[in-house]
């Protein structure tokens, strides 16, 4: 029978791995007592006062007592009467705890501790960091959770202190060690709710600053200066002022490229072996110019592609000054569709810095705008999980100066003809390689203890990466127990296991995954599998706490669990992911072992989280006030919904979430979330706008559409189908817009919505405006003023404004002014600023064809200022071509005439906007028209 005690969180104990049950906190006070003192005997007065102080009751002895005899049958629950105990006794007057040793948690912590800082005081630093970590990795929460008295509270405090000892030993190690991204992630959390802990702030502020996040080094240094200050009148110690010192030193002498960003993932702690590949790449990266610039790593999943990869742009870091940026391709994704060439260069374009809202809308803009952006640079690119050359292609550099390293579990033989690229197979470690790692996250002693042993561990795991790093994550924490008892257990796992006939899931790896998830306490296991059933890529806190019901903090603390057993990693601040064969296992228990109905509650949740933060976002990204919506289902009391407190905080949430937003319409519509699938697209509108995300806008809009129509929702329908009409016009795809919103127009469901008759003549002006048809136009607008909705209408001022322009483009310019005012003084009131740009554009327009060049430039130049202003780029680039082409008509602005035309141009280009080709003709001919300056 073995015995577990756990105190270091909510007191537990185990009996053959099983929980029992203590009873309430004050018979877990006394097992706690006991535990933390045994060997020692602790007489009934001492026991008594530990437990209550005193607030003891008179029949605290007897009570004691009672408390006792229940702890012993609970201890021992298959010892029968005629038995004397064998744990829980009496003796010298006394009460005794006989435990094995490793047995209570918190004296396992003090072991390891123990053995940690004397490794570091040997000069052993990797043992050192193994120790350390596997003691941490023994917290739960709050020691004693639950438990009152003078001891639980001493103990508590004591305990926390060593803690906080023990993080703060093993930062330091880690940074000696060169691996300043765990220390970051291990110190956030204490650092920022212990601010006047100086040492423990001097790690954190040194790994952030080795992270190249100095921003947020200088905010904690700031942080503690100013806790400091206000509690104690005092200034941080003299090794905080210097690390301050030496981070505004570094950024002062630092060219900028030195300072370049890097989007890596972080460097796996104890990468072992790969020597002959990382030479070979190495040699690849010092070819002359000219050279291929590409390397493909292949291998199956789980071979470690992925972190090779990553060392070796950690090893080559000095010859690419211009950054070293990542973006995953999600080829073998489960369940998953390609991101597109557009969504990936997209997210190469935010990593390399190019600012959100000017990030074409169109794949084949986005290709053209980061390879002008890297163009001249020495930057490394990583194009993790690639499924086919034709998914790399696009995002390839095309410059010397940058090379790109591309991994996949296929072998890409084409990238090797087309690009020159070098393929380096990634097989599994040799064995002695294998054994290192191991040894490297446990301890090499261990190792040597029991060699054979461990040589049979990592046959178990078949050599590979992944599961070994797992397989040593769980031997760390049981640091008392042989390996011989991991790898009996493996060896039952892989008899219970049915082990699946198709696919690259490898039987050792489905056995270590089966075993470590077993492993996991209940809550931390429900929180694995519920991500298995979270269909995008990026794992948030907040989302995981609303799809498990629960608490930000109780979610935070799953997820650092599930990150420690190496089942989750995180790829940015705030971030996780799943690797995508433990994504596939995570979803295959989601389907098996998650009860039906607890299934349909969590996707609920998770889609009602996403539809009430896209509401959010809404009410301040929306051009103008919405019309009230249909009522939305309520959102569980177990889920805190986004808040933002300003347009920068919603339009960054949505565009770090878009992925997962676009994975969770999806979802909804799949899974019968029919009303969310429709809502969410519609309340991203304003977003959509914003950030030119108008591909995106179209795709989301038809499948709200399919949605509305399942649902027998004719009006929903109309005004999502109007909403896309929106979209077709702001890519110049006027010929949809006419095309559906005839079909609309003439159909019966018209009838059920009749009041977005006046929004559809509406888009139809303005499509046949940009097909420069203003006399159609203007009959179709006035219809809408005429019409049975024309008191509707006429509160538009997006249609009052578009009849303008139809006016002005056929000379009527009285009525034209009359309209465009109208629409000026309405989109004043609603503090529309970005209607404002398009009516002063529309004035401006109106008074260049009445003659009067100079008040059109006045026009057109506030109309470009307010564009600019709310990220409004297309409104921005016509505002700039308008201006363009009248300052060719004044003399001596030629060259003003030419930059505003390539300014507009350079919109136009990121827009995708077939408008562009009109501007560069335009461009073409100026500079065959224009006078020679130059001496001949």
């Amino acid at each position: 029978m073995t015995v577990e005690i756990k105190l270091l969180g909510p007191v537990a104990a185990l009996v053959d791995g099983s929980p029992i049950s203590l009873g309430g906190p004050i018979r877990q006070a006394v097992l706690a007592v006991l535990a933390m003192r045994a060997p020692e005997v602790v007489q009934p007065d001492e026991l008594i006062s530990l437990v209550w102080g005193d607030a003891a009751p008179s029949s605290a002895a007897g009570n004691m007592q009672t408390y006792v005899s229940s702890l012993r049958r609970a201890l021992e629950p298959n010892r029968s009467q005629d038995q004397p105990p064998g744990l829980l006794m009496r003796a010298g007057g006394g009460y005794q705890l006989r435990l094995p040793p490793g047995t209570v948690d918190i004296q396992e912590f003090s072991r390891l501790a123990d053995e940690g800082f004397q490794a570091a005081a040997d000069g052993r630093l990797d043992d050192a960091a193994a120790s350390l970590h596997a003691a941490l990795s023994k917290w739960r929460g709050e020691p004693l959770s639950g438990v009152h008295g003078p001891f639980a509270q001493a103990q508590r405090n004591s305990c926390i202190e060593h803690r906080l000892n023990v993080l703060e030993s093993w930062a330091r190690v880690l940074l000696e060690l060169g691996r300043p991204a765990e220390v970051v992630a291990a110190l956030r959390e204490p650092a920022a709710t212990n601010p006047m802990r100086e040492r423990l702030a001097a790690y954190f502020i040194q790994a952030l600053h080795q992270c190249c996040l100095d921003d947020e080094a200088r905010a904690h240094y700031e942080l503690v200066e100013r806790e400091l200050g206000e509690r104690f009148g005092v200034t941080p110690a003299a090794e905080l002022s210097s690390l301050l010192a030496d981070i505004t030193d570094d950024q002062n002498a630092a060219p900028a490229s030195d300072r370049a960003p890097t989007h890596l993932p972080p460097d796996v702690r104890s990468f072992t072996g790969r020597q002959a590949e990382l030479a070979r790449m190495q040699g690849f990266a010092r070819a002359p110019a000219g050279s291929p610039r590409l390397i493909v790593l292949h291998g199956a999943g789980g071979s470690g592609k992925t972190a090779l990869a990553v060392r070796f742009g950690m090893e080559v870091a000095d010859r690419f000054p211009d950054g070293r940026f990542y973006v995953d391709l999600r080829g073998f994704a489960p369940g998953g569709e390609l991101p597109s060439t557009g969504a990936a260069a997209g997210a190469l374009l935010r990593a390399v810095g190019a600012q959100a809202d000017r990030i074409p809308a169109h794949d084949g803009a986005r290709v053209a705008y980061l390879r002008t952006l890297l163009a001249g640079k020495r930057a490394l690119i990583m194009l993790d999980n690639a499924r086919d050359a034709e998914q790399v292609r696009p995002l390839l550099p095309g410059t010397d100066g940058c090379l790109t390293i591309v991994t996949s579990r296929r072998r890409l033989r084409e990238l090797a003809v087309s690009e020159g690229a070098l393929r380096l197979p990634v097989d599994v470690l040799a064995e002695s390689e294998a054994v290192a790692l191991l040894g490297g996250i446990i301890g090499h002693r261990r190792i040597a203890a029991e060699p054979a042993v461990a040589v049979e561990l990592v046959r178990h795991c078949g050599s590979m990466p992944l599961p070994l790093r797992i397989v040593a994550e769980r031997a760390a924490l049981r640091s008392r127990r042989e390996l011989a008892e991991l790898v009996a257990e493996l060896t039952e796992a892989q008899r219970r296991l049915d082990v699946l006939s198709a696919g690259e899931d490898s039987t050792s790896l489905r056995v270590v995954f089966s075993w470590s998830y077993a492993a996991l306490a209940p809550e931390n296991a429900r929180m694995f599998r519920l991500l298995g059933g979270f269909p995008g890529p990026d794992i948030s806190v907040p989302m995981a706490a609303a799809m498990a019901g629960c608490a930000d903090r109780d979610a935070e603390r799953a997820i650092r669990a599930l990150q420690e057993a190496h089942l989750l990693e995180e790829r940015t601040a705030g971030y996780y992911r799943l690797h995508d064969l433990l994504r596939a296992y995570a979803r295959e228990r989601f389907e098996l072992d998650e009860p039906e109905e607890a299934k349909k509650t969590a996707l609920r949740r998770l889609v009602g989280w996403y539809l009430y933060g896209a509401q959010a976002a809404d009410i301040l990204l929306a051009p103008q006030p919405r019309a009230p919506g249909p009522p939305m289902e309520p959102l569980s009391e177990a889920v805190t919904p986004p808040e933002f407190t300003h347009q920068r905080m919603a339009a960054e949430w949505c565009e770090a979430e878009l992925p997962n937003l676009l994975a969770v319409i999806e979802l909804a519509a799949s899974a019968g979330f029919r009303r969310h699938a429709w809502l969410i697209p519609n309340f991203l509108i304003g977003f959509f706008i914003r950030r030119c995300h108008f591909p995106e806008w179209i795709h989301t809009m038809t499948i709200a559409i399919e949605q509305c129509r399942a649902l027998g929702d004719p009006n929903a329908e109309v005004r999502c189908r109007y909403n896309r009409l929106i979209a077709y016009n702001q890519v110049s795809q006027f010929d949809r817009t006419l095309a559906e919103a005839f079909e609309l127009l003439a159909s019966d469901e018209i009838n059920t919505e009749p009041g977005v008759r006046p929004y559809l003549r509406n888009a139809i002006g303005n499509a046949l405006l940009g097909t420069d048809r203003p006399a159609e136009a203007a009959e179709q607008l006035e219809k809408a003023l005429t019409g049975e909705q024309g008191e509707g209408a006429a509160r538009l001022p997006g249609l009052l404004a578009c009849l303008g322009e139809a006016y002005t483009a056929l000379g009527r310019l009285t009525e034209a002014r009359e309209r465009h005012e109208q629409a000026l003084e309405m989109r004043n009131e609603q503090n529309d600023l970005a209607g404002q740009s398009s009516s002063l554009r529309g004035i401006g327009q109106l008074e260049l064809r009445a003659g009067d060049s100079r008040s059109a430039v006045n026009h057109f130049i506030e109309a470009r200022r307010l564009a600019r202003t709310v990220g409004v780029h297309r409104e921005e680039a016509l505002s700039l071509r308008a201006l363009g082409e009248t300052y060719l008509r004044l003399p001596g602005r030629h060259a003003e005439a030419i930059d505003a035309l390539s300014a507009a141009l350079d919109i136009f280009d990121h827009l995708g906007d077939a408008t562009a080709e009109d501007v560069r003709a335009k461009l073409r001919g100026l500079s065959t028209t224009k006078p020679d300056t130059k001496p001949a």
